[in-house]
C-alpha cells in the first residue's frame, strides 16, 4: 500500500460543516498552521450539501446571543438572503449556494488550508492520542500529522477510527429517520406563503 506523506500541521479539522469551519477559522486566526479536510467538494455541511436551509435563532427574541465567528456567519448570511437584514436574530434562512461561498470566503480569509474530496480512512494512535490520520482521495492515500485533531465529521469518524467508545441510536439501535430536503423555485414569496 502506497501512502503519500503530506505536510504536518498544528491543527487539523476533519469535516467542513458549520462547526468545522468555525474551528478552522478560530485555529488559523490564533496563529496555528491549520488544515480543514472536507469529504465533499464544498463547505457548509448539511446546510449546503444537505439543503438544510435554516438555522435556529441567534438570539432570544430581543438581543443577539451569538458573537464571534457565529455572528460573522450570521451577518454574512443575512446580507445575501431574501427579506432579511444583517441585524436579524430570528431563524436564519440560508441560500445553500450563497452559504457555500460565505463558508469558503471566511475560511480562506482566516489563512486555513482546505482539502476537498478527502475522506478520513484511518487514525494512528499512540498512548490514546491521535498522532496522524490517513485520508483517501483521487490522489490515493495520504498521511497527515498534527499536534491537535478536531473531529467535526458529524458522525464522529475520527473518534471511531481512534478507538473511542461510542453509542449509536437508542437502546435497541434505532436511529432517527432520514428526511429529504428540496428546493422549489419560481415562486414569488410575497404572494405565496405556507402557513
Amino acid at each position: 500500500m502506497r501512502i503519500k506523506q503530506n505536510s504536518s500541521y498544528d491543527i487539523i479539522v476533519i469535516g467542513g460543516g458549520p462547526s468545522g469551519c468555525a474551528a478552522a477559522i478560530a485555529a488559523a486566526e490564533s496563529g496555528m498552521k491549520t488544515l480543514l479536510i472536507e469529504a465533499s467538494f464544498s463547505l457548509g455541511g448539511m446546510a449546503t450539501n444537505g439543503l438544510v436551509a435554516s438555522f435556529a435563532p441567534f438570539g432570544d427574541g430581543e438581543k443577539r446571543l451569538s458573537r464571534g465567528i457565529a455572528e460573522r456567519f450570521c451577518r454574512a448570511s443575512n446580507r445575501v438572503t431574501y427579506n432579511t437584514n444583517e441585524e436579524d436574530i430570528g431563524w436564519l434562512t440560508l441560500s445553500p449556494e450563497d452559504y457555500k461561498r460565505i463558508c469558503d470566503t471566511l475560511v480562506r480569509e482566516s489563512g486555513a488550508d482546505v482539502l476537498f474530496g478527502t475522506q478520513i480512512a484511518d487514525a494512528e494512535v499512540t498512548d490514546k492520542t491521535v498522532t496522524a490520520i490517513i485520508g483517501a482521495n483521487k490522489g490515493g492515500l495520504c498521511r497527515f500529522e498534527a499536534r491537535v485533531f478536531i473531529d467535526c465529521t458529524g458522525d464522529g469518524d475520527l473518534a471511531a477510527f481512534a478507538g473511542a467508545p461510542f453509542e449509536m441510536g437508542e437502546e435497541d439501535g434505532e436511529v432517527q429517520a432520514a428526511s429529504l430536503c428540496f428546493i422549489i423555485t419560481g415562486i414569488n414569496p410575497d404572494t405565496f406563503q405556507l402557513r
